[in-house]
């Protein structure tokens, strides 16, 4: 039976697909109105952090004010080399303005007008302003919590791939690979290259999160490997199942206790596994659940003691939809039962008041995962 939430899911696609029709005709009168606002008023605001090689622009959507989280984010890019360009989506509170300014090297506040991508198109175009050109540039949103450990290593990780632009998780829709758009790492002969610059200065800036995904999102992808760039990802879904192969029976039945599966066919069937240990073929058994469960959700959200133990996987989503809600409970859960390490401080704080709003984490009991 379809899930609830997969009906509003879909339903919801649907509006936004049928309001994509008329908006062929008011968005680009709108994307110029946004860009003269830019060139002729478009404020960026000077931060007591100074300029780098590498540069770091980090979208912002906080309208009750800087997350701890987002201040260590940015002590984190500074402490690495990288001038924190502010991007914000929304109107800072004014009490936040001057740790804002503290904590960065430039900030933009902006309409909320093209989503992410729209935030990200604004502070490239600060960059080609200034006239600056980054050894590196990463793009960084603050959908995510990141990084959830002082001695995380993504951005050096990142560079080490080798690649003109990096990101975190790679995936695969309707034939077109293409990276997760929270966080890009781009080098300097990407930044430079033509198909970079007309990406972003043609980008047909869309509030319609349907078409975000698909011009944005896919489309930066697409563009850049059809121009020749390499494009690679610090995860895809082969390097999880290399790692299963090396785990122990105790370590897949502790993943498989801290689950996080949407679907309670899938949820009943990994019960059913667990209570099977003792059959001589269950290591098979493991890797077709495995398998079936990825045909239905990322092995990051499904399996995030898996990804978050064995694998590094170095983020966790804030968003509310029913996978990342359940994402966030089994990692809460797993830090609990001391099966993965505690993150930092404000990173641990926020996930855990997200997941229990009302109790302090002292108060929580351990208890066995239960979707």
């Amino acid at each position: 039976m379809t899930p609830a939430w997969k009906i509003r899911r879909e339903f919801k696609r649907l509006q936004q697909q049928l309001a994509s029709i008329p908006q062929w005709f008011w968005e680009p009168p709108a994307l110029r109105r946004h860009d003269a606002w830019f060139d002729q008023d478009a404020l960026i605001q000077n931060g007591q952090q100074p300029q780098q090689d590498r540069v770091a622009i980090v979208l912002l959507y906080q309208p009750n004010g800087l997350s701890q989280s987002t201040i260590d984010l940015f002590a984190h890019l500074t402490a690495r080399g990288y001038a924190v360009l502010a991007v914000s989506n929304c109107p800072v509170p004014a009490q936040d303005w001057p740790l804002l300014r503290q904590s960065t090297w430039k900030a933009l506040e902006r309409p909320n007008y093209g989503h992410d991508f729209g935030g990200y198109r604004d502070g490239i175009k600060v960059l080609w302003r200034l006239d600056i050109t980054p050894e590196r540039l990463v793009i960084v949103n603050d959908s995510i919590f990141y990084p959830l450990s002082d001695s995380d290593q993504t951005l050096e990780n990142l560079e080490a791939l080798e690649c003109d632009i990096g990101g975190i998780m790679m995936r695969m829709r309707d034939n077109f690979q293409f990276l997760e758009s929270y966080f890009f790492s781009i080098s300097k002969i990407a930044f430079s290259h033509q198909a970079f610059r007309s990406f972003w200065r043609d980008y047909s800036v869309t509030s319609n999160k349907y078409k975000v995904i698909r011009r944005g999102e896919r489309g930066f992808s697409v563009a850049m490997l059809a121009a020749g760039l390499s494009v690679r990802s610090l995860y895809k879904r082969g390097k999880f199942a290399q790692c299963l192969n090396g785990l122990s029976d105790a370590e897949i039945i502790q993943f498989l206790s801290h689950r996080a599966l949407i679907y309670p066919e899938l949820d009943a069937k990994c019960d059913d596994i667990l209570a099977r240990t003792h059959q001589e073929n269950w290591r098979t058994l493991v890797q077709n659940f495995i398998y079936e469960a990825l045909l239905h959700g990322e092995f990051y959200s499904s399996f995030p003691v898996a990804s978050a133990k064995f694998l590094g996987y170095p983020v966790v989503k804030k968003s509310r939809d029913p996978a990342a809600d359940l994402w966030r409970k089994a990692y809460v859960l797993a830090v609990l039962n001391g099966v993965i390490d505690q993150p930092n401080t404000a990173a641990w704080s926020e996930i855990y008041n997200i997941v229990h709003p009302v109790c302090p984490p002292e108060s929580l009991p351990h208890e066995h995962h239960e979707n």
